[in-house]
């Protein structure tokens, strides 16, 4: 056997046992939506496996934004909660802690 067809094939062995162990735990994703009875959407986000996981939207029965969280490997990073015309009305961060928000931040 010609020993460059020889040490090619080894070469590529080697480079299927070294990369398969990446191949085999891909972060799984899935997008999540939930809907109103009226059709509108009721909740969005993304679930990384398994858990929440990026940026999650509620929305009130006539489409206003009710809510925006951010998750990171299921755990809330913060909230922000908005009033009936789809404007901040609170802020809360990943301890709990809360803060009205008084003007339009422009």
């Amino acid at each position: 056997m010609n020993k460059y067809l020889k040490y090619s094939i080894l070469f590529s062995i080697f480079c299927c046992i070294l990369v398969s162990p990446i191949q085999a735990n891909p972060s799984v994703k899935k997008k999540f939506v939930s809907y109103h009875e009226n059709g509108k959407i009721k909740e969005k986000g993304i679930y990384k496996n398994g858990e929440k996981h990026g940026n999650w939207w509620t929305y009130s029965n006539s489409g206003v934004r009710k809510s925006k969280e951010r998750f990171k490997k299921g755990v809330r990073i913060y909230l922000i909660e908005y009033n009936e015309k789809g404007l901040k009305v609170r802020i809360t961060n990943k301890k709990g802690v809360s803060k009205e928000v008084t003007d339009c931040g422009c």
